[in-house]
């Protein structure tokens, strides 16, 4: 372990009404070290980039606003900002929201019909975000957004689209969006990787290609009292591309039916007071790619109840077949249950289990095997204003000859306890069992009011030298201290 010297970091936040309906928000090297790290997720058998939800409250505020059927705006994809700015406008009719942002380190996934490919740094570029939104009536809206990524290198990434949801009768609607890409590549950066796509005309490398590509969403939806019904149609064409939003693949065509009958007993007998509701589902979906090869045949029928004391449990049984890596697997089972309840103000917990035959797409040839997910976690006070959140994710899968080809578990809890109004205090444990890593990230934070806040805090990363967890060393360390001071004009 070298320490190195200690760094300051001066940075500025300025923000501006510009009326009862509109704002200015700008940063100049913005820090984010208040924010915890994220919760680890199982990426063993999965060969697409994964999502991580946005938790910076500069891109939070307003983050309605760009939320659209299909990501063609993720603002974590502006990853390290020396400078951003928003701006904002809402009225009962009209919502406007534009985000710039200068990165220092700009991430780009490059999706193909069965994998990302992820570049961690890009180098510098320039985001340019605009979404508009107009209210039509009662309960309709037409949109549009543009996105523009350009990357110092003469690279570039350009969406362009249109949105909406239209309310054709009384519990009828159609909500569609489609979307436009031009993509400029340079040939100043390797991605390491020789990959080709859309039938070999490009290759994943930036070797100064220019290609287009579209994206298309549109779903009719029925939903009354007692029945709710969905159809679609989602597609992305083998060129489509975002800079700054989140598509982990392409060449893909979707369609897909789902139906829910909702049964509330409003007078049940009193054998069955325990049961609010039960709610039959059934969803049917059929996946192709762009030269018409069937991808997936998926039948799931489900059922989910409600209790009492808020308690739910759902249940499915799912039935597909899967083309993956040019080999087709017929004929394959799984089945789920989950749980919930929050019969007590101070304990609320979830569990959910999957298993059933599941395929290997990180094995060099992939093969069916049995798999067996657990997701549980729960949130518990157990005295005044302490709160433990624990989860815990285990994920195996083996073969037919029962060989494990992974196994393994992620250990994550949170510990809170707030002192007064001001004055809060929390510790982060995570131990990802794949990684062989453990992370302890405490902190504490005294808030004068939302802008004025003092946090110091430290995060501590621990590597196994085996890959045994009873070698965990220390890896890195960090320890900051950040105040933040409001200045009223």
């Amino acid at each position: 372990m070298v320490n190195d010297p200690v760094a300051l970091k001066p940075s500025l936040g300025v923000s501006y009404g510009l009326g009862p309906a509109s704002s200015i928000e700008a940063t100049i090297n913005p820090d984010f070290s208040q924010v915890e790290a994220d919760a680890a997720q199982v990426s063993v058998n999965t060969t697409f980039a994964l999502y991580y939800p946005e938790h910076r409250p500069f891109f939070q505020d307003g983050s309605d606003l760009f939320n659209t059927p299909l990501k063609a705006i993720y603002t974590r994809s502006i990853d390290d900002p020396l400078g951003a700015v928003k701006l904002l406008h809402r009225d009962p009719t009209l919502s406007i929201g534009y985000l710039s942002g200068y990165d220092l380190h700009s991430p780009v996934i490059i999706p193909l019909e069965e994998k990302s490919v992820v570049i961690a740094d890009a180098g510098k570029s320039y985001s340019n975000i605009l979404r508009i939104a107009k209210t039509i009536g009662a309960d309709s809206y037409l949109g549009a957004l543009a996105t523009d990524r350009r990357f110092e290198d003469n690279g570039s990434i350009t969406v362009a689209g249109i949105d909406g949801r239209i309310r054709l009768f009384e519990n009828v609607a159609l909500v569609g969006q489609g979307l436009w890409s031009g993509t400029v590549e340079s040939n100043t950066h390797s991605v390491g990787d020789t990959n080709s796509f859309d039938n070999g005309l490009h290759t994943t490398e930036f070797d100064g290609e220019r290609f287009g590509g579209t994206s298309a969403f549109l779903q009719l939806e029925r939903l009354t009292r007692d029945l709710d019904a969905h159809i679609l149609y989602l597609e992305t064409s083998p060129s489509f591309r975002t800079g700054n939003g989140f598509y982990f693949n392409n060449d893909l065509q979707v369609a897909n039916f789902s139906s829910k009958y909702k049964f509330a007993l409003l007078d049940p007998p009193a054998w069955l007071k325990w049961l609010v509701e039960a709610d039959p589902m059934i969803t049917a979906e059929y996946d192709w790619n762009f030269n018409n090869a069937t991808k997936l045949r998926d039948l799931r029928p489900q059922i989910h109840f409600d209790f009492i004391g808020q308690t739910s449990l759902s249940c499915y049984e799912r039935f597909y077949t899967e083309q993956f890596g040019g080999i087709v697997f017929p004929g394959l089972k799984q089945w789920d249950l989950a749980v919930s309840t929050s019969f007590d103000a101070h304990l609320s917990l979830y569990a959910e289990i999957t298993a059933g035959r599941n395929i290997a797409t990180t094995a060099a040839i992939p093969f069916a095997g049995n798999g067996i997910d657990i997701n549980a976690s729960a949130s518990l006070k157990p005295f005044g204003s302490f709160l433990i959140e624990p989860s815990y994710l285990f994920s195996q899968l083996t073969q037919d000859d029962g060989s494990a080809f992974y196994s393994g578990s992620i250990y994550r809890s949170r510990f809170t306890y707030q002192f007064n109004r001001e004055l809060n205090a929390r510790v982060v444990v995570q131990y990802d069992g794949f990684a062989q890593q453990l992370e302890v990230d405490p902190l504490v934070t005294y808030n004068v009011n939302p802008f004025t806040s003092f946090y110091i805090g430290s995060t501590h990363n621990f590597t196994s030298l085996d890959g045994s967890p009873n070698t965990l060393r220390p890896s890195e360390r960090q320890f900051f201290a950040k105040i933040q001071y409001l200045i009223e004009g």
